[in-house]
């Protein structure tokens, strides 16, 4: 016998059938976004079939077909064939639309609900490595396995996420330029660490049991290195770099390298040191600038970190952000962390924003955390996570920059991509990582 949510998702189709195929396929991505595809996947065995698409032989492309399939996901009682069905029926239609010209981002309103979704085609960032495998693909329990071309999020999942459609963030002429990287699959990311790290003393305000960084000793060295980090990610699509580096001054020159480069990053990702606010609070931020310097978008740190530093604890003394903000683009959905963002209760905020890419200036002395957060989001919501992180000079460190990426040779689907060293720049550009 059906179950509620069976049901439920039967109300919604009524209504989206006979709108047209983005909104079926999003009731249909949503349902077994909640509920997993487990269940159908255990009924297409008893079968005999790998797949619940081999079940059956379904049309979907024209009304008449998206009504008739509705008629049979009526007729069956059974929750497990109900489901079977279903996933069938989602399969089909992802692999329908690909014939239709559509944009890579839209707006879809109610799909047979009360909210607003963003209907995503084809938004992965390693388009070539994922053709056809898109690694987890083949893993049983995996909504990819079955939904390989295209994806559907809430346009405003929660109260603490804030989604930007492409127009209302990136200039357009930045927007051209992405879209020619995405039609190119050209897609470059720069995640550069600095060698100068600064040293407590100098660069921290310990204040009992809170710290502040604020970096003035090391922002000699770095204005060199920040003309290095620009000439080094020539032609890149993003430039990351670390947590907690950017003075004002450092910001300003950080701006006229790129307006002066010939080929500066479409987007650069920078963490700024501290500042505090009217009542002493620190304000712990990353900025996101264009090709021209100019500021696109900014995060304001959502969790405070918590260290031992010269074997006494200390932590940001924080006013903390309200709101993870995702940002769409023609390479696909960015999302911008700092550090203790990612391994914090943030992560369902995160799973439910769903980024396609994941950027994440650090300062820690260690990543092994971050790198068990990005690959528990690259499984969940497919997330391609790139972190940029440094550390103080009379510290042990072991933090190298990361990311972890698509790829089928994996037995989860994810490939750990990692920089030689710590103060090893970790360049990926997919015409690279395709071959």
């Amino acid at each position: 016998m059906r179950g509620e949510k069976q049901e439920a998702v039967l109300r919604c189709l009524e209504r989206s059938s006979a709108t047209g195929l983005i909104e079926t396929f999003v009731v249909l991505y949503r349902y077994f976004r909640k509920i997993g595809v487990g269940r159908a996947e255990q009924w297409a065995g008893r079968q005999n079939h790998a797949l619940p698409s081999r079940c059956f032989d379904l049309k979907v492309h024209t009304p008449a077909d998206r009504v008739s399939s509705l008629e049979t996901l009526h007729a069956l009682s059974d929750e497990d064939e109900f489901d079977g069905y279903a996933l069938a029926m989602l399969g089909a239609l992802d692999d329908g639309l690909r014939d239709v010209d559509l944009s890579l981002s839209s707006d879809i309103d109610d799909a047979g609900g009360d909210a607003c979704f963003v209907f995503r085609s084809d938004p992965w960032l390693v388009g070539s490595v994922n053709k056809p495998a898109r690694g987890a693909d083949k893993q049983a329990g995996f909504l990819q396995r079955h939904v390989r071309y295209h994806t559907a999020a809430l346009r405003q999942p929660l109260a603490d996420v804030r989604r930007e459609r492409d127009a209302d963030w990136l200039p357009p002429a930045t927007k051209r330029r992405m879209t020619d990287v995405r039609r190119d699959e050209a897609v470059k990311i720069v995640a550069w660490p600095f060698c100068s790290r600064p040293a407590m003393a100098e660069d921290c305000d310990l204040r009992g049991s809170w710290i502040r960084v604020h970096c003035t000793g090391v922002e000699a060295s770095l204005q060199e290195q920040v003309r290095d980090a620009v000439r080094g990610a020539d032609g890149a699509t993003v430039l990351l770099l670390p947590e907690l580096a950017f003075t004002e001054a450092l910001h300003a020159t950080l701006r006229e390298e790129l307006l002066a480069a010939e080929r500066a990053p479409l987007v650069t990702v920078a963490g700024l040191v501290h500042r505090s606010d009217d009542e002493g609070l620190d304000i712990n931020e990353a900025v996101v600038l264009d090709g021209s310097g100019q500021e696109m978008a900014r995060h304001r740190k959502l969790r405070p970190f918590g260290t031992d530093l010269a074997s006494e604890p200390v932590q940001e003394r924080l006013l903390q952000g309200t709101e993870l903000r995702t940002l769409e683009s023609p390479i696909g959905s960015l999302g911008v962390l700092i550090c203790y963002d990612l391994f914090s209760d943030v992560r369902a905020l995160l799973e439910e924003a769903a980024p396609d890419i994941l950027l994440v200036p650090s300062l820690s002395p260690k990543t092994s955390a971050h790198q068990t957060a990005a690959h528990a989001l690259g499984v969940a919501r497919q997330t391609v996570t790139f972190v940029a992180n440094w550390w103080f000079v009379d510290e042990s460190v072991d933090a190298p920059s990361f990311a972890w990426l698509h790829a089928g040779s994996e037995k989860d689907g994810l490939r750990p991509f990692r920089a030689a060293g710590d103060d090893v720049p970790l360049v990926f550009d997919q015409g690279e990582f395709a071959e």
